[in-house]
């Protein structure tokens, strides 16, 4: 027998459950509680079973979490999609190396033009347009390859400018 109240078992004969206090009845009961009695184990107690839908829902929340952490980690990491990776980093120019131009992971930049230090913001565009827009200024887009170690911008009049890669 069990109460009705906190599901214990309750000895045949007693009036009152030993756990919570309520009233028996003499009737045969089931357990009201969130377990459900099964057959005894291997010492003789019996054991709780376990609810599958709530282990199958926290299973589910705990896949949907990773999921979303996931994403938050890939798309953060990219972080500005309208990126070249190959760029970053330091180009001298091939015709005179007090010149270059470097490029930065997130976007950010400086070039030394003539002993005059500016400094720059870029993007690309389908990895065959790079935008380089200087401080204070609208920005141009300069199709330019990379071969190898070497970058080749073509400005608005068509004059080829090649850049090598220091680091």
């Amino acid at each position: 027998m069990f109460c009705r109240k906190c599901g214990a078992q309750i000895d045949t004969g007693m009036r009152f459950c030993s756990s919570c206090g309520e009233v028996v009845s003499g009737e045969p009961t089931t357990p009201t509680n969130q377990f459900t009695v099964s057959s005894p184990s291997d010492n003789g107690q019996f054991a709780p079973k376990v609810n599958h839908k709530k282990i199958g829902m926290a299973a589910c929340a705990i896949v949907l979490l990773i999921v979303i952490i996931g994403a938050i980690v890939i798309f953060t990491q990219s972080g500005n999609d309208n990126l070249d990776r190959r760029l970053v980093g330091r180009w001298e120019w091939t015709e005179w190396a007090e010149d270059w131009i470097e490029f930065r992971r997130d976007g950010s930049g400086s070039r030394m033009w003539w002993g005059v230090e500016e400094t720059l913001t870029w993007e690309t565009e389908n990895n065959s347009r790079l935008r380089i827009r200087l401080e204070g200024e609208r920005g141009s887009w300069f199709p330019y390859e990379i071969d190898g170690d070497i970058l080749r911008m073509i400005d608005q009049w068509g004059d080829i400018w090649e850049y090598r890669k220091v680091r």
